[in-house]
């Protein structure tokens, strides 16, 4: 706050180094609660499955198109929507091609 009200560098390089201390504190805690995770997980009650599997998921969330009629979650309605409008963006502008043809 002092920062913010003063503009002082003494503030603002005081509060950069609380700042990294924090994160690394951060850092380390959540280190060490992923290291306790994996610690107690075992591979007889499917617990290592699990949080792989979540793990895995997380890193795959793609969120809805949307297109002309609403939004498309699934792949397919994605894939199809992708190609219409590709479709569109690429197609040739007749207006320009008949003017060319008449000028020649």
């Amino acid at each position: 706050k002092r920062w913010q009200e003063t503009r002082d560098p003494r503030y603002k390089s005081t509060l950069n180094k609380l700042n990294r201390e924090v994160q690394k504190w951060l850092r380390s805690i959540q280190n060490e609660n992923w290291n306790k995770t994996l610690k107690d997980a075992n591979i007889e009650d499917q617990t290592l499955y699990k949080i792989l599997k979540r793990q895995d998921k997380e890193s795959n969330i793609i969120p809805p198109l949307l297109g002309p009629a609403g939004f498309v979650h699934d792949s397919r309605g994605k894939a199809e929507l992708i190609a219409t409008s590709l479709e569109n963006q690429f197609q040739l502008n007749q207006e320009s091609l008949n003017k060319n043809m008449t000028t020649m």
